[in-house]
């Protein structure tokens, strides 16, 4: 469901609980939302959030695919999103993630984009396993990389492109991607964005590593909605509880 109808209808449920029954005049709400969406432990009214519901769905649709045994719709996801590197796209920390720009893929387009907007473990993968494109880290003129050619080929992370601690040589990377308008530019291009980045780096994990894919920090597999909904939910206790707390203290 679009955005924009999505919070059309939390403003409706929010007004609701804020609206004298004796007038229809416009509800003032008394407390912020995060606050009402709180446990009541928490100082809340356990409301539901429906932006935050249809995110916890995209998600949980992005769990489904990367963990569990293999289905049928899980290769045509993986050929969807084959122009991001298929399990790659969840690795992007680059806030507009490209690739699918031109296609109606109106369900890929939503679940990648709010993965990057959402998780911030990406931040804490190691070198080897970073994705080469997407990846505000490896950027050139703050312009993160996308050489749909790599992508093609399966070149994907940064130890595709490494031999040891060398990077590979311009005819090993025009024999793995094919001759194209361009390769050697590319080819220069992504050494001096890696090298830069490696030198960066004090310590590097071995090539052999596993590029593990967590949301916030946390395991696939059994996270589910309801879990992935609290780590998406902030808690924000009312400004009152601190406030008592101080005086009795």
């Amino acid at each position: 469901m679009p955005t924009k109808v999505l919070i059309h209808i939390n403003r409706m449920f929010f007004r609701f609980i804020w609206k004298k029954k004796s007038c229809n005049k416009r509800a003032f709400e008394k407390v912020k939302r995060k606050t009402v969406c709180n446990e009541t432990k928490n100082g809340g009214l356990k409301m539901f959030n429906i932006v935050d519901i249809q995110s916890a769905a995209y998600i949980h649709w992005a769990e489904a695919l990367l963990t569990g045994e293999e289905e049928e719709w899980k290769k045509w996801a993986r050929q969807a999103l084959k122009p991001l590197g298929a399990e790659a796209a969840f690795l992007c920390t680059n806030e507009k993630v490209r690739g699918l720009d031109k296609k109606n893929l109106i369900l890929e387009k939503k679940v990648t984009t709010t993965w990057v907007e959402l998780n911030d473990n990406n931040e804490h993968q190691d070198f080897y396993n970073q994705p080469l494109f997407d990846n505000k880290h490896l950027a050139y003129n703050d312009n993160s990389l996308y050489i749909k050619q790599c992508i093609d080929k399966n070149i994907i992370y940064v130890k595709d492109v490494l031999q040891g601690n060398n990077f590979i040589s311009l005819e090993q990377y025009v024999l793995q991607t094919g001759p194209y308008p361009g390769s050697q530019m590319d080819y220069n291009l992504l050494r001096s964005v890696v090298l830069r980045e490696k030198k960066k780096r004090a310590v590097l994990t071995s090539a052999g590593a596993e590029t593990r894919v967590l949301f916030k920090g946390q395991k696939l597999g059994k996270l589910k909605r309801k879990g992935i909904l609290k780590l998406i939910t902030p808690v924000e206790k009312p400004l009152t509880l601190n406030l008592w707390k101080k005086k009795i203290q």
